[in-house]
């Protein structure tokens, strides 16, 4: 119930202004499943998504993605590169540090250093903490804008985000971005912030031994740069096939977009693909993920993690047989007489 109470707190009292460092679909795994990832956050993109999910692994893990957001033929080239590290959960929480960027090459680029902190309050209720400083770089490579009215700049802000395990097939999250940031090229203003809910349930299909089904729903706050002011409701959600332990298929739709991807995993080492519809047939995105996990195989930790434990049956011993015992058998008595 507290924790119910801050989110409605917090959603009241921050209104969105402003459009800069608005939501990136960040990482190879969440792109291929929609962006529908709060819930499920269990890995490194846990530090871009909810940092509450931190908690949900207990080893250190290493992670970097590239991804090139459109392929048009002529233009600069926008992309998105992301590099994080986390600590694994212990007494004390889990931490994490993230360095993100994205833009064009040329022009314009957005570029974010964050800390993550995740700390479980109980077996079902997590909170997490990304304390960041954001960057508008207008002349990244030295170039364009002789403008001297566009100037970098950069500010300070922080995201929150949440958890709740109500069984290790079911979850619910939710993540605050942006809090108490402006900045601005021309005129410092509050940078808009997002709001996503999300829920996330595994099904154990076992049609492949022991595979099973996560599906993924996140409803959240964005605005395009095409799109008109105010708050708008969107939903994206997401499917992901544990085929084998080493191998994932993906699907999702994020906003009517169609997104696939696919993931290997070995020797604690994950390579993940994804690719997205464009809006208005611009092209493909297309992410690649690598993230090593230290200290052993990623999907044996998600089984102690988050998969749903079967109770083995109440041993009992085997009855033993043994052979009755013999009856002798008492002479027929005649009959007197």
């Amino acid at each position: 119930m507290r924790l119910l109470v801050l989110v409605i707190g917090l959603l009241v009292l921050a209104m969105p202004t402003r459009a800069e460092f608005n939501d990136i679909v960040t990482g190879a795994r969440p792109a291929g499943m929609g962006g529908a990832f709060v819930a499920l956050a269990d890995d490194i993109n846990a530090l871009y998504w909810n940092p509450a999910g931190l908690t949900l692994s207990r080893a250190p893990q290493i992670g970097a993605m590239k991804a090139d957001e459109m392929t048009p033929t002529l233009g600069p080239k926008f992309t998105t590169d992301f590099f994080g590290l986390s600590s694994g959960n212990a007494g004390y929480g889990a931490l994490g540090i993230a360095v993100l960027r994205q833009g064009l090459s040329d022009i314009l680029q957005e570029r974010t250093l964050s800390l993550s902190y995740g700390l479980a309050l109980n077996p079902f209720t997590r909170l997490g903490l990304n304390l960041k400083t954001m960057a508008l770089i207008t002349k990244p490579e030295g170039r364009y804008f002789p403008d001297p009215a566009l100037t970098d700049s950069s500010t300070l802000g922080f995201d929150l985000g949440g958890l709740h395990v109500v069984t290790p097939d079911l979850r619910f999250g939710f993540l605050v971005r942006n809090l108490a940031a402006r900045l601005g090229t021309v005129e410092r203003e509050e940078v808009r912030r997002t709001y996503r809910v999300g829920a996330a349930y595994r099904l154990h299909t076992e049609l492949i031994d022991e595979d099973y089904l996560w599906i993924t729903l996140d409803l959240f706050t964005k605005e395009d740069i095409d799109d008109e002011a105010g708050l708008k409701i969107r939903n994206s959600f997401g499917f992901e096939w544990q085929l084998t332990p080493w191998i994932a298929v993906r699907m999702g739709a994020d906003r009517g977009r169609l997104t696939a991807g696919a993931g290997i995993t070995a020797l604690g080492l994950s390579i993940d693909y994804a690719f997205a519809e464009e809006q208005d047939a611009v092209g493909t995105s297309q992410r690649i993920s690598l993230t090593y996990r230290f200290g052993g195989e990623v999907h044996t930790e998600r089984r102690e993690v988050t998969v749903r434990h079967r109770p083995e049956p109440p041993y009992t011993p085997a009855p033993r047989f043994e052979k009755p015992p013999k009856f002798e058998k008492k002479p027929k008595r005649k009959p007197e007489g």
